[in-house]
């Protein structure tokens, strides 16, 4: 599994409106805490109902667009800070 593609997918969740950032990261503790193997946070997102399946597959285009494109770690940092 790739952390930064399933942190990233839970940053724009929550930029996007899509879901509670409070209820994302309690969503993000347990995930790692008791994650089966194989099993994708935003996967674990829907399941829990933090986000709707609907939601779930705009963000994945987004950040498939984002992994796409080669994104780093500083991407990442800019686009949670605010930056283009």
């Amino acid at each position: 599994m790739n952390s930064e593609r399933e942190l990233l997918f839970g940053v724009l969740s929550v930029q996007l409106g899509f879901a509670n950032a409070h209820t994302v990261m309690t969503c993000a503790v347990h995930w790692v805490e008791h994650r089966a193997p194989g099993k994708r946070f935003e996967d674990y997102l829907v399941e829990q109902g933090a986000l709707k399946p609907v939601h779930k597959a705009m963000v994945d285009g987004v950040v498939n667009e984002v992994m796409a494109d080669g994104a780093r770690y500083d991407t990442l940092v800019t686009m949670t800070r605010g930056g283009s």
